[in-house]
């Protein structure tokens, strides 16, 4: 599965990952896509099935890590891999965005760490809030070799993918639970 050092995995608010060195782990799983090489973040599945909410991970600092040298074998995040951090915390309190759950990355080294598809430093999802202060990413690559790097009939050729830091959209279910104030300000 994903978050092959530290994996913060469920609704549990207020989790703190300090002062760690993070070196040389992997999450690989040939058959699935999977994520967060040095760390994973993430809410629990959707109780409801799909087309539902996760209930969230949770609030989580991230703070003064050394995470370095860890790949996301066949996935996002060879550093970090946020993923739903938010959904029922949102849609409970769309509104109020000081009510939704937060990822602290704050004063990290996030050097030397590669994704097989996109994030080789970080990569987020289903994240709407993420506060990324004081940290180093840098020399994150990805490889473009995991499967969703391929477009649909092209086997032999990837598309490249970004290596610092990628955000992608939120999913569906979560974009839906801002309604129509999707650029509400803190």
């Amino acid at each position: 599965g994903g978050g092959g050092g530290i994996g913060h995995q469920g609704l549990s608010d207020g989790g703190v990952i300090a002062h760690n060195q993070i070196l040389f782990n992997e999450s690989f799983q040939q058959g699935i896509t999977v994520n967060g090489g040095g760390i994973l973040i993430s809410g629990g599945a959707p109780l409801g099935g799909p087309g539902t909410l996760s209930p969230g991970a949770g609030s989580v600092t991230v703070n003064a890590n050394v995470i370095q040298g860890n790949a996301a074998g066949a996935g996002d995040g060879g550093g970090i891999r946020t993923t739903w951090v938010n959904g029922q915390d949102v849609a409970g309190a769309r509104n109020n965005p000081n009510r939704w759950y937060t990822v602290d990355i704050l004063n990290n080294m996030i050097v030397n760490n590669v994704a097989a598809l996109a994030g080789g430093g970080i990569s987020l999802q289903d994240s709407a809030r993420v506060n990324i202060v004081n940290s180093t990413i840098a020399n994150n690559d990805s490889t473009g070799t995991a499967g969703d790097a391929f477009p649909p009939g092209s086997p032999n050729q990837s598309n490249a993918q970004p290596a610092g830091i990628v955000a992608r959209a939120h999913s569906p279910e979560l974009a839906a639970a801002f309604g129509n104030n999707a650029s509400v300000t803190p």
